[in-house]
Parts: structure tokens; sequence; C-alpha cells
């Protein structure tokens, strides 16, 4: 902001937040980059309880899908929807696109028929990467008559060890063949070990088309360049002090901009792990905190809601948590015998006495950060 404008967000800023942020890096890539060069055997994604993709595989992946895109045509500003569930082949995929200097157009997996004819074409989009099951459900009518050049489906089951018991929510789930589209796992082994060309990325060139709800009037594409990803993605590195030891739980949906920013776009830009685990389920996301020692969540209070509602809420052990500013730093939820808890703070297996609270306090101070990079405060503190 030029000049001496007042500011006065700024009085609501903690302390430790600067009122300024100059991004590092010129274009998504070079978050990936950084993350290579810095440490490439370091854990990008954990999938589920057993499977580690570190950055150097997830860059060698995307190099090889990029160049499984090229060959079908792919260019820079191409646009490529991705219809998928918190998978590591979201990420794999997106940095492939970006690498061929395509666009990411991130759809719901809960869109139908006609919502998703309706966004191919007014993405003009050229390629469909969908997970098997929404393909044949839902996709396949519509690809054709939409314009959809090219199909490359994946299955939630890919990267997980067939001989380890599957979680829970993937045991009714088969790999499909005889699609008649084309394999991403295939796709990766057909290019492995090939890069692609260099490609040029302004910071004023699109990286994601990510459309508007629709509220109001027909869903809109909001076209998010990459300097408003690698500004987002840096304003949670900065907020949340993001180091080497910090792992980030993927609850919100990847292609919401929650997940995109504050999931993906983080992890990356610290370099540290995402742990996925393919869509919500809270019994599955206690033991993922456990299990990759999770310090980082964000998610939808409806989420924190299930997770202390779950009934191993009393048998996790949460100890890797972090208390420090994130987009919803405090929130007092309902538990499961109708006592409010701190979701960061107090460990809820131990009822908060009034000399630690205070007094129990049903609502107190909530700071949001949008992914626009401003910050919300309201202080709502009653006590009892």
């Amino acid at each position: 902001m030029a000049g001496n404008e007042p500011r006065p967000w700024l009085s609501l800023y903690p302390d430790e937040f600067l009122p300024d942020l100059n991004p590092k890096a010129t274009s998504v890539l070079d978050h990936l980059q950084r993350a290579v060069e810095g440490s490439s055997h370091r854990p990008a994604i954990y999938y589920f309880f057993d499977k580690v993709i570190s950055y150097r595989e997830l860059d060698e992946m995307s190099d090889a899908f990029a160049c499984a895109l090229i060959d079908l045509g792919v260019g820079k500003g191409d646009r490529v929807a991705l219809y998928l569930q918190n998978v590591p082949q979201f990420l794999i995929a997106q940095y492939g696109v970006w690498k061929a200097g395509g666009i990411v157009v991130p759809l719901n997996p809960m869109f139908k028929k006609n919502e998703l004819a309706f966004y191919f074409r007014d993405a003009g989009i050229r390629v469909l990467i969908a997970l098997q099951s929404l393909h044949l459900d839902v996709a396949r009518e519509v690809v054709g008559e939409a314009g959809v050049e090219h199909v490359i489906t994946t299955s939630e089951l890919d990267f997980l060890d067939k001989h380890h018991p599957l979680p829970p929510t993937l045991r009714q789930t088969e790999k499909l063949e005889g699609l008649g589209t084309r394999d991403f796992m295939e796709l990766l082994k057909q290019y492995h070990g090939q890069s692609p060309p260099a490609v040029s990325l302004s910071p004023e060139d699109t990286a994601y088309l990510s459309y508007t709800p629709g509220t109001t009037g027909p869903p809109k594409g909001a076209m998010k360049t990459h300097l408003n990803v690698v500004f987002n993605a840096e304003a949670y590195l900065h907020c949340w002090k993001l180091g080497p030891s910090d792992v980030i739980l993927g609850v919100a949906p990847l292609f919401h901009i929650t997940g995109l920013i504050a999931s993906i776009g983080a992890t990356v830009a610290a370099g540290v792990p995402l742990a996925l685990f393919y869509n919500f389920d809270s019994a599955i996301a206690l033991r993922m905190i456990e299990r990759w020692k999770v310090t980082n969540v964000t998610g939808a209070i409806t989420v924190y809601i299930a997770m202390l509602n779950d009934p191993e809420i009393g048998q996790r052990d949460f100890s890797s948590r972090k208390l420090r500013s994130r987009p919803v730093k405090w929130a007092s939820l309902w538990s499961r015998d109708r006592e409010l808890w701190p979701v960061t703070g107090i460990s809820p297996r131990k009822p908060p006495t009034p000399s630690e609270t205070g007094g129990f306090i049903r609502l107190t101070w909530v700071r949001w950060m949008k992914a626009d990079g401003f910050t919300y405060s309201t202080r709502r503190r009653t006590s009892s």
C-alpha cells in the first residue's frame, strides 16, 4: 500500500505478525523446487497410516505426469480439471499441470452430471483427471458432449500397500478395469524418469481457475494467479511459524480454497508433510494425528465437533499439537458430555477447572485468517 494511508486492521494483528509480507517465490513451482532442494528425501505426503511420498518422489512423479500431459497436447494456458478426493494424485497432477504450463481447475467431487457439464464447457476443459468411481458414475456421460478431449482416471487404492489392511473407509473399494480411459499410474510408469521442458510462469499467470458457489447467480470462474497463491501460502507459513517439525493434517477438501492454500500451499511452501486420508472420517483423523504427530489442523468447526464427539477422542495422543495462530485459533465446542472445551488448549481428556480457564469460557477469542491474507478478530467471551 503506497503512502501513509491508515490501516486500522493492523491493530487486530498479533504482535508477531508482520504488517507486510513480500513473497519469496514468483510461481507455485518455486515452492516445490525449494522444498526439493532443501531436503529431497523429506516426506511430502503421508497417505493413511503407512504410505510416505518424499518431496523427491513428488517432484519426479509430477515431472512424469507433465510429460504425459504435454504428449496429450496440453500447453500454456490450457485448463485441466481435477475431480478427486484428498488423495496423493491431487498434488502430483496439480504440479504436473503447472509444469506443462496449464491451469488447474479443481472441481467438487460431489458435483453431478449437469454441474460438471457446465464447468467443463465454461472453463474449456481439455483434460479431466478423475477418480475411477466418479468417472464411472458421473463424468463419463458428459465428457464427450462437453468437449473434454482426454480422461485420465485413478483409484484411491493406487498408493496403498496391497499387503496392508485397507482403511475402514475404503474396504468396499476395488480397482476398476476396462473404463476406456488412460490410467494415472500407468502414465507415471510410462514417463518415469522423463523431465518436461522448462516452463516460464510469471506471477500474473493463472494457477487456479476455481469457481464461486453460485449462490447469487451462475458460478463464475475466479482466476487465482501464481502470485495470489504464493502470497497466501507464505502468509500461512509466517503466521503459523511453520518449521521442520510440523505436519499438517489435510481435513479440508483439496478442491476448496482452504485445502488448496492452507493444506497444499502451506505445506509445500514450508517443505513439511501433508497427511491425507481420502475424505473426512473423525476416527481416522484422530488416528492420523497420533500416527504422524500432526501439529496443525485447519477445518470447518464441524470437523472439530466430530472429532471431539468421536468415541476414540480419549484414546489418542495429541501431544504433537502446537498452540499458536491458526485460521481458527480458539473455538469452544460442545463435547459428548455437553461441556465446552477449547479445541487447541486444554486436552479434552481432562475437564478444565475454573482456575485453569478463569471460569468455563463459552465464547472466547476467535481469530480468522482468511485465504486473502487478512485477519479478522472478534472478542466475545462469557464465563460461568
